[in-house]
């Protein structure tokens, strides 16, 4: 069957260097089917902007962007036009990002959403957003019917219940991959670990405004490690640690080699995101042993513990307080079941789950 079938993705994301876990979902996804020997055709619009990106390095900024708005509805169109042709084939199965912002037919689509999204009313802030947003209105009818004829796989339990608010489709859930090899095999693992709390992601989507209220309630012998992402809220979370007396270190980015020694290095890991809809960070640091402590909203009380949750930033630090109060012996037992418990979201889990779909849709496309 292998040899009819063709699997085709059409989707928004790069899978050559994925920066986010909506990304690396379907580079995992991609990887496993051609290691199941299927002839896999990739189709990303994000992709066709990088090459086509090649092509105007000497072109002035304002010219570039001009150039992106206009190729923006061809590209849409060209998704659109590619996912018609392949559906409509019998020896074609269409894995798609479907969505409003990016309307295309397929078999199945993975819906891994950022965190807070049923609470954004984001109004365009570009030229190019205004365009995006006016070929979305225009192919708007193209997603109201093609996201009946397809089956929605969600990311979580809470995505379940987010898809069905906002889309009106019922969706499976199969938990996103998690990266864990290299964290479980990492080298220094049995090193002493610091008194300190990393922290991801300094944006005002992320929580970032919550690192203040909770850091004034921490020991003060307590230092933050500040890496990732920051945008001009976490600027001003910054200053503000600093105005209150807060002992923080900010490195920004680091490669996944310094983020893997950092979860290694400090005792815990504070998730500031609210209803994030699945929390891919929070299982990594489950899975180096820095204990983590996350927001009691979205998918994490899925997989965390509800003793390492919190409502509000005084309940944070609170629970940081009661973890540092605990004895060595304890500690070390609830990191053990915390890495346990991350192990379900190993990357081969989900490989073996989405291959299986992906085979059956393919069966019976074949059978039809």
């Amino acid at each position: 069957m292998r040899n009819r079938i063709r699997i085709v993705m059409i989707h928004l994301n790069r899978i050559d260097k994925p920066r986010t876990g909506g990304e690396y979902v379907y580079r995992v996804i991609y990887e496993e089917l051609v290691r199941r020997g299927y002839e896999v055709v990739n189709i990303s619009s994000s992709m066709i902007s990088k090459w086509l990106s090649r092509y105007d390095t000497q072109l002035p900024r304002f010219i570039k962007g001009a150039l992106r708005i206009a190729l923006e509805p061809f590209i849409k169109v060209f998704c659109l036009a590619s996912s018609l042709y392949y559906f409509g084939g019998s020896r074609h199965v269409v894995i798609t990002s479907a969505s409003p912002d990016f309307p295309v037919f397929g078999d199945l689509t993975y819906h891994q959403p950022p965190a807070g999204i049923e609470f954004w009313k984001k109004s365009p802030s570009s030229l190019y957003e205004h365009v995006s947003n006016a070929i979305n209105a225009v192919l708007n009818p193209v997603w109201n019917l093609s996201k009946k004829m397809m089956i929605h796989i969600s990311n979580s339990y809470f995505t379940v219940q987010l898809v069905r608010k906002l889309y009106g489709v019922n969706s499976i859930v199969i938990y996103p991959p998690v990266p864990l090899r290299k964290i479980l095999i990492y080298r220094n693992r049995n090193k002493p670990r610091e008194n300190c709390i990393l922290v991801n992601r300094l944006i005002l989507e992320g929580g970032a405004l919550l690192l203040p209220l909770i850091a004034k309630h921490l020991p003060s012998s307590m230092r933050l490690v500040i890496i990732g992402r920051m945008d001009y809220a976490g600027k001003r979370v910054l200053k503000e640690l600093k105005r209150i007396g807060v002992k923080f270190t900010h490195l920004g980015f680091v490669d996944e080699e310094t983020k893997n020694e950092l979860l290694h290095r400090c005792m815990f890991f504070l998730h500031l995101g609210v209803n994030e809809t699945f929390g891919i960070s929070v299982v990594e640091a489950m899975a180096a042993g820095a204990i983590p402590v996350a927001h009691r909203s979205g998918a994490v009380p899925e997989y965390l513990p509800a003793e390492l949750t919190y409502l509000y930033p005084r309940e944070a630090a609170d629970r940081i307080r009661d973890l540092l109060s605990r004895s060595r012996r304890e500690l070390e037992e609830l990191r053990e079941r915390l890495q346990r418990r991350a192990a379900m979201f190993r990357e081969e889990v989900f490989r073996e789950k989405i291959a299986r779909l992906v085979e059956k849709i393919a069966e019976e496309k074949t059978r039809a």
